[in-house]
């Protein structure tokens, strides 16, 4: 694991931060961590989403198994 440190971080933000991981009973340490996986995962889907819009929809490609089979089924 990598180690992050901050510094100059404002007063006001380590303690809403620490308010929220009391709330979800977790450490200051584990819900700044959780932030940041969120923060990353959103990043990713949103590249993803943006992907799929300039494909027209058509990020996922159809299945081409069934043709495969029936073609071959077709030739025995």
């Amino acid at each position: 694991m990598t180690e992050v440190r901050l510094r100059n971080v404002d007063p006001g933000v380590v303690d809403a931060i620490r308010a929220i991981a009391r709330e979800n009973r977790r450490t200051l340490e584990a819900e700044i961590k959780d932030a940041l996986a969120r923060l990353a995962s959103a990043r990713k889907d949103a590249l993803l989403d943006r992907i799929a819009r300039e494909r027209g929809g058509q990020g996922v490609s159809p299945d081409s198994a069934p043709g495969i089979r029936a073609e071959r089924d077709a030739r025995w």
